[in-house]
């Protein structure tokens, strides 16, 4: 190999570490956001139905006012929010994922 092989080889190496690196943690954030999706599927989203069926309840039976109510729909809604927007998450890392494959 003269110099210019070996130095567009040394490029070509660099070039697939960086490339190797970027996929390592495109799939990294890709587990972080799965595992975020996952709590709020089996979790999050079952709790935030008992705190609105709760909230319901009480409201109705007269046991919470209108402010308690309120409240506990506007924290079941952000989690509903929350849940959605972990999906947005892992389109995002998949489109990431993606997009350095193809490179």
């Amino acid at each position: 190999m003269n110099y210019k092989q070996q130095a567009l080889q040394k490029e070509a190496d660099n070039g697939k570490l960086i490339l190797q690196t970027q996929l390592q943690n495109a799939f990294q954030q890709y587990n972080q956001n799965l595992s975020q999706y996952n709590y709020y599927k089996s979790t999050a989203l079952p709790n935030a139905e008992i705190i609105i069926s709760t909230a319901k309840v009480g409201f109705k039976s007269g046991d919470i006012g209108y402010i308690e109510y309120l409240q506990a729909l506007q924290t079941a809604t952000d989690v509903q929010l929350n849940y959605l927007q972990s999906i947005i998450q892992i389109n995002q890392s998949i489109i990431n994922i993606n997009f350095i494959i193809n490179k």
